[in-house]
C-alpha cells in the first residue's frame, strides 16, 4: 500500500533500490512487482535469485540473456532454463549446468542442445525417463 505522502509526491516504493532489495531478499518472487528500472538492475535481480531460482522469470529480457544472472538460478533449479534468453537456451555449458541440477531441463533447451548427444547422455544417464518425454515435447 502506498502512503499518502508517496503517492502525492509521486514516489514509487516499487523504484526504491533499497525497499526493493530488502523485499526480493525475503521473497525473490517479489521482484514481479518491482519497477522496469530495477528489475534490469543486476544486483537487484541476483538478490531474488539468490532467495528463489523462480524470480528470473521476472528479470528484464536483457538479464535473462547473461550468463553471469542465470547460472546461479540454475544451479539452484535447473527447470528455471524455461526462463532464460533462447540464446542461452541453446549454449551447452548452460544446458549442461541445467541438466546437473535436473535432467529433465533438457525439455525446455534450445533445439541444437536437445539434440547433442553428449547432453542427451548426461540428461538419460540420470533419468532413463527423460528420453521419452525428450520426444514427445522436442522443439
Amino acid at each position: 500500500m502506498i502512503s499518502v505522502v508517496n503517492y502525492v509526491m509521486g514516489w514509487d516504493s516499487n523504484d526504491n533500490e533499497a525497499t526493493v532489495l530488502a523485499k526480493v531478499a525475503k521473497n525473490g518472487l517479489e521482484l514481479k512487482n518491482a519497477s522496469e528500472r530495477l528489475k534490469n538492475n543486476p544486483a537487484i535481480v541476483a538478490a531474488a535469485i539468490a532467495q528463489n531460482p523462480y524470480a528470473l522469470q521476472y528479470a528484464s529480457k536483457v538479464l535473462r540473456g547473461l550468463q553471469e544472472i542465470v547460472h546461479p538460478a540454475l544451479e539452484k533449479d535447473g527447470l528455471v532454463l524455461q526462463y532464460a534468453d533462447g540464446y542461452l537456451k541453446d549454449q551447452f555449458e548452460t544446458v549442461k549446468i541445467a541438466i546437473k541440477q535436473d535432467p529433465y531441463s533438457i525439455t525446455v533447451a534450445g533445439p541444437n542442445c536437445q539434440r547433442n548427444p553428449t547432453l542427451i547422455n548426461l540428461a538419460t544417464s540420470q533419468d532413463p525417463m527423460v528420453a521419452y518425454f525428450l520426444n514427445k515435447f522436442r522443439t
